[in-house]
This record gives C-alpha cells, structure tokens and sequence, in this order.
C-alpha cells in the first residue's frame, strides 16, 4: 500500500507572491507528513504534524496566524477524523491554544464527544497537558492576502485515512459565536474507509450541502477530478458561495479544485 498527504493553504485572494510563500511552508509541511508514513506512522499523526506546522508558522488563517474577530479577539476552530473508525473530535471557539488540530485530536481520542466549544474547549485543552499562551492578533492578515481554513488528508500504508481542518475564522466575524464549517464533521472534513475531503470557503455553504461527506460519498462512483469540480458548481449554483475542495482516496489518488483566485496546495506520495 502506497502512503500519500495532500495539504492546502486555503482558498482565497492569494497573490502570486504570497501563494508561493505559502507553497514553500506547505511543501515542508508535507514533507513532515510523507516521512512519518514512509516510517509506517498513520494517517492520523502525519495529519496531525503537518498542520502544526501551518499553525506554528504564524503565515496561515490558523494557530499563530489566526486573524481577528470584530472583538479583536482570536478564536480558532478544527476538526479531525479518522475514515476507518468514524471516529472525530473537533473544537471550536477555542482561545490561547497555539495548536488546536492537536487538542481536536484528544476530544476524538480521549473522550466519548466530538465538539467541544468555547471556554470548555479551552479548559479541556489545559486539562490534557497544553499550554495557554497570547495569540498575538494579526490585524494585518486581510491587506496581506485572504485565506481561510487550512486543511489536510493522508492515507497511510494499512490503507488508513485521516482529514483534518485548522482555522482563525473569517476576519472581522461579526458574530463572536459564530462557527462556521471547518470543525463540522460532514461540512468541513469527512473521511471513511475510501477517502477523505477537506473543504475551505464559506462554512455555511459547506454545512448547508454537507459537501466534504458528499464528495467522499460518491468518489467510489466518478473520477475525483469530477467529484471536486462538481461539489464546488453545487455550492455556487446553491449558495452563491466560492470556495476550494481537495480529496484522497485510499490508492492514493488525489484531486484539488477552487473557485476563488487561488488555494496553494501540495501532493506528496511515498
């Protein structure tokens, strides 16, 4: 069995000078991941560690470079899963936590629940051994270029997939308490034992057509070049809404597809 990662920056108004700074980090994100599946680590770890260098790297819509709601505070969200167990644990609203794919990745692991919110999700954080630190607000994310959640899927060499999702939210949320689709297990990420798809754009469009299910759901039927290209006409012939999908399945193959100006991404197989 052949062991692949495919990650990306967001969809959103890149630049061609910030979407190659952001290919060079997301290249040696997967890096990290294509070398913890060539040393037989799972899905989930590479997963896990690829997009906690998207967090630390202070460039991207999440961890360290989340931007700010109109509060001017910084709340993040993520989401994880693993295709062979169904199993998913998400946080959102979750403050001060630098890296919250890992904490969404103890509610799956370490408890009966899938989401944890808010002050709890914090709480829950700090009571599983992780740091509260100032998330210093990145007033100057949206002049800089416009992203939005990070994502990733991997399949190890047992054939196993995991898909997680990482965000700051969109800039200026006018409603602190908004979640949108990237913790949302269905909307934002899905996987089972065929494939994984992550989503990036406006979360309600993706909760509104539970897209990422959707697109794992019928990529058993149809080329996953059709099954992305389709899933993004449905949510702008629906909702209005542009956005970016990418998808694996457990062979490896892969498919990447956006309706914004851009969404930096990369592919590594073993």
């Amino acid at each position: 069995m052949k062991a692949a990662i495919i990650l990306h920056g967001g969809a959103g108004d890149w630049n061609e000078y910030n979407q190659d700074k952001a290919k060079k980090i997301l290249e040696k994100a997967a890096n990290i991941g294509i070398k913890i599946l060539k040393k037989g680590g799972s899905s989930l770890d590479a997963v896990e560690k690829s997009i906690n260098l998207l967090e630390d790297s202070g460039y991207f819509d999440c961890g360290l470079g989340s931007v700010t709601q109109n509060d001017g505070k910084i709340r993040m969200d993520a989401g994880i899963m693993d295709g062979f167990s169904l199993k998913c644990g998400s946080v959102a609203a979750i403050e001060n936590i630098k890296n919250p794919i890992s904490v969404a990745r103890k509610v799956m692991e370490k408890t009966n629940h899938c989401l944890i919110v808010s002050k709890y999700a914090t709480k829950f954080a700090v009571q599983n051994g992780f740091k509260t630190m100032k998330i210093r607000p990145k007033q100057a994310f949206k002049s800089e270029h416009s992203s939005d959640t990070v994502g990733a899927v991997a399949v190890d060499m047992k054939g196993r997939i995991a898909v997680g999702n990482s965000t700051g939210g969109v800039y200026g949320k006018m409603i602190p308490g908004r979640v949108g689709g990237s913790p949302i297990a269905g909307a934002g990420f899905y996987a089972n034992e065929y494939a994984g798809a992550a989503t990036t754009g406006v979360g309600e469009s993706f909760i509104r057509t539970v897209m990422s299910k959707h697109a794992v759901d019928i990529s058993k039927e149809k080329p996953l070049k059709n099954v992305v290209e389709s899933a993004l006409r449905t949510i702008k012939q629906k909702t209005g809404c542009n956005g970016g999908i990418i998808i694996l399945n457990k062979k490896g193959n892969f498919a990447a597809h956006y309706t914004t100006k851009a969404m930096p991404w990369v592919y590594k197989k073993e």
